[in-house]
This record gives C-alpha cells, sequence and structure tokens, in this order.
C-alpha cells in the first residue's frame, strides 16, 4: 500500500496549521504540546470542538532551540534579569516557551512587564538579529538552523538552550479527529511506517 506524502512548511504558523486541520487542508501535522495547547485555546470553547488529537510522541528538543546575544552585552544569564531587555521570538512557538521556561527557572523578576518583540517566523527572528547593533539589549531565540547561523558571528554567543530543560519542547504528531474516524487504516500505517523508520536509524 502506498501513501502519498506532502510535506509543508508554514514557518511555525501553529494557529494556521490547527485551522487547516478543521478545514481539511491538512491531514496530520507536527505540534508542540504547547503549541497545540495555546492553538487549540485560541481555537475552540469546548473540547469536542478541537480538530485535531495527539496519537503519537514524535521527539523531544534537546538543544535545537536557544537564546543568543551579543558576548559584551551579556556576559552571563543574570544579564537578562533587565527591564531594558526585550525577547525576540516567534509567537506561541517552542522559542516562546522556552523564553517562559527560562523566566520562571532563572527568576528574572526585574524583567519589564511586556519583554517580548514578537516575529512570525524564525527567519523573522534572523533577520531582526541581522538588522540589530552589537550595543541593542536585545537577544534572540531561535531554532535550528537559524542558531547556528547567528553563532556563525563569533561576536554571538549561545546563552542557554533546551537542553538544559527536559519535558517542556516535545513534538507530537497530530491527526484531523475527522480523518482519524474516516480512515483509521492510514494512519495506523503512518504511525507504523514513521515508529519502524526511527528503530531502524537508531
Amino acid at each position: 500500500k502506498c501513501i502519498k506524502v506532502e510535506l509543508v512548511d508554514d514557518g511555525a504558523d501553529y494557529n494556521r496549521r490547527l485551522r487547516d486541520l478543521a478545514d481539511g487542508n491538512s491531514q496530520f501535522a507536527l505540534f508542540t504540546i504547547d503549541a497545540l495547547i495555546k492553538a487549540s485555546a485560541e481555537y475552540a470553547n469546548r473540547p469536542q470542538d478541537l480538530p485535531g488529537t495527539i496519537i503519537l510522541i514524535c521527539d523531544e528538543s534537546t538543544g535545537a532551540d536557544a537564546i543568543v546575544g551579543h558576548a559584551r552585552t551579556f556576559e552571563n544569564l543574570d544579564a537578562l534579569n533587565s527591564p531594558e531587555v526585550k525577547f525576540v521570538c516567534t509567537k506561541s512557538s517552542p522559542s516562546e516557551t522556552l523564553t517562559q521556561v527560562i523566566m520562571e527557572n532563572f527568576r528574572l523578576s526585574r524583567k519589564s512587564d511586556n519583554p517580548w518583540i514578537y516575529t512570525n517566523s524564525a527567519a523573522e527572528v534572523y533577520e531582526a538579529y541581522r538588522s540589530s547593533k552589537p550595543s541593542d539589549k536585545k537577544v534572540f531565540v531561535l531554532w535550528e538552523p537559524y542558531v547556528s547561523k547567528v553563532l556563525q558571528n563569533p561576536d554571538y554567543k549561545r546563552l542557554i538552550d533546551s537542553a538544559k530543560f527536559r519535558g517542556y519542547i516535545v513534538d507530537g504528531l497530530v491527526v484531523s479527529r475527522d480523518f482519524l474516524s474516516k480512515n483509521h487504516d492510514v494512519v495506523t500505517s503512518v504511525t507504523e511506517a514513521y515508529v519502524t523508520t526511527m528503530y531502524n536509524n537508531r
């Protein structure tokens, strides 16, 4: 049995991703669990209204998401605890989650009431980095390959990444509830193929 898979890059627009499941434009989608919760909260008031359900935990970020900043401006994590600091990140994404985890774990009590500069994608965060000045009180929260692209600049460094935290940025494979109810055998085949491939690769 052959199942055709078409991969779509939506720039980590999780709200659009959930709408595509609801509208039937996508049958499967990857979400970090936190992003699925946020998108679902904006989409519906009742659990039965939600268009997708998690069928498989696929991955966990162990360093692919990171906060980077200019090495002189941000010597260490303590430098983040300032009302002047702005976190440039993609809204409702793993980068926002990572930032919130760090704010809580490192008790950034002196941050401003609105420390965010939101973008629509990691590519836009990268462009914000390119247009910034070394003296700007901005850090950039991205995921690969953009983390590595920023770190090609020797003046910038990784302040912290998702490898320091477990259980926060976890990817789940989500399937349309409607598609699942009508095509259970296809969903089973896709899941089995994914798990088998991961096993063989390891």
